[in-house]
């Protein structure tokens, strides 16, 4: 197994290495820092290729950028946009000045293992506050929706949560029969909660009918922000990209309450931020309206834990968020595993006028 994950990563600076010359640069490290739906490499570069000419050239002089490799496959991590068109709408939300993190280049390069995309380096956005949050949501919601519908070149997905769980459970139906996974011999527990997605997923789907769409996020959360190297904070991880509910990107909100210590204060204050750009005035009718979405995102976590592997802590995180399957909600805090960001907000003020969380019935 051990050897196997070295001949992938090997395949993958290979990848990169290709890429980054087909792009007029050149790599001298290659560092992986990130497995999971897609891999994302930290790469130090050569690149004195002259900017502004014809073709894909990446910006001049620079020398450190993060490289994603997506499968080649367009559905093969579920995205709802195919990868390569939302890296050309992600791409063109930041020319229109939409505050994402974008790839430098306005098309990935094709290669044997995947499609590959350049970055500017940037790092996790903490601190960050939910007014920030609010303020960057809004800014895709408005002028990301705006700018979007002019990119007529690209055919932008509808919401829809189900292809997102394909692979995952396909994963985890490999792991029951796999000796030593703590998913092994669990076959009713995993059916228990194929059906408690299944119809979880009807409800979300049933609840994005008929409301006004905009270009949302799709796992908008305090994880996917990063700052620039100027400090300005940006949205990034765009693989649930799609036309969609603004309600959608709130639920982070609600699923942060359940089991991120996510307070009244902090919905509060991410309202605040978003209505300085979008005219959404009754926090609680939006509030209302994202418990069927963070369902469908709360199980989503427990599915992740369910299968992840290579850190011993997820065993312990699976235990602790089974409970859920069968009572949302239910109030355990969860542990945030991984390196890079996580759903931690700054603190925020908790005087009397900031409205107490009302529960909802599911």
């Amino acid at each position: 197994m051990r050897r196997a994950a070295v001949g992938l990563v090997s395949a993958a600076v290979t990848a990169i290495t290709q890429a980054a010359e087909a792009l007029g640069a050149r790599v001298l490290r290659c560092e992986q820092i990130s497995a999971r739906r897609t891999d994302v490499y930290r790469v130090s570069l050569s690149n004195d290729a002259p900017s502004g000419e014809e073709g894909d050239q990446l910006p001049a002089g620079l020398s450190v950028a993060a490289a994603r490799i997506a499968p080649v496959a367009a559905n093969a991590g579920g995205p709802v946009t195919d990868q390569r068109g939302g890296h050309r709408v992600v791409h063109g939300l930041a020319a229109g000045g939409v505050r994402v993190a974008a790839p430098l280049h306005p098309e990935p390069v094709p290669t044997p293992e995947g499609l590959v995309a350049f970055w500017e380096w940037l790092t996790p956005a903490s601190p960050l506050s939910a007014a920030e949050w609010g303020r960057l949501t809004a800014d895709l919601h408005t002028h990301g929706t705006h700018t979007a519908r002019v990119l007529s070149d690209v055919a932008i997905g509808a919401y829809d949560p189900q292809p997102a769980f394909g692979p995952r459970l396909h994963l985890a139906h490999a792991h029951t029969e796999r000796r030593g996974h703590r998913l092994h011999g669990q076959q009713l527990l995993l059916a228990d909660f194929e059906a408690v997605l299944a119809a979880a997923i009807e409800r979300a789907r049933a609840t994005a009918v008929g409301t006004e769409s905009a270009l949302v996020h799709g796992d908008n959360q305090p994880g996917n922000v990063l700052r620039t190297p100027a400090g300005t904070p940006v949205l990034a991880d765009f693989e649930r990209l799609a036309w969609g509910p603004v309600a959608l990107d709130w639920s982070a909100l609600l699923l942060g309450r359940w089991h991120y210590g996510f307070t009244a204060g902090h919905a509060r204050d991410f309202h605040h931020g978003y209505r300085s750009l979008a005219p959404i005035t009754d926090l609680e009718a939006i509030l209302a309206q994202t418990e069927p979405f963070a369902r469908v995102r709360e199980l989503s976590g427990v599915l992740v834990a369910m299968i992840a592997t290579g850190d011993s802590r997820w065993e312990r995180e699976m235990y602790m968020r089974l409970p859920a399957i069968s009572n949302p909600g239910f109030g355990n805090l969860w542990t945030f595993i991984g390196r890079h960001g996580d759903m931690r907000l700054t603190d925020t003020s908790r005087s009397s006028d900031r409205p107490e969380w009302k529960e909802v019935s599911t």
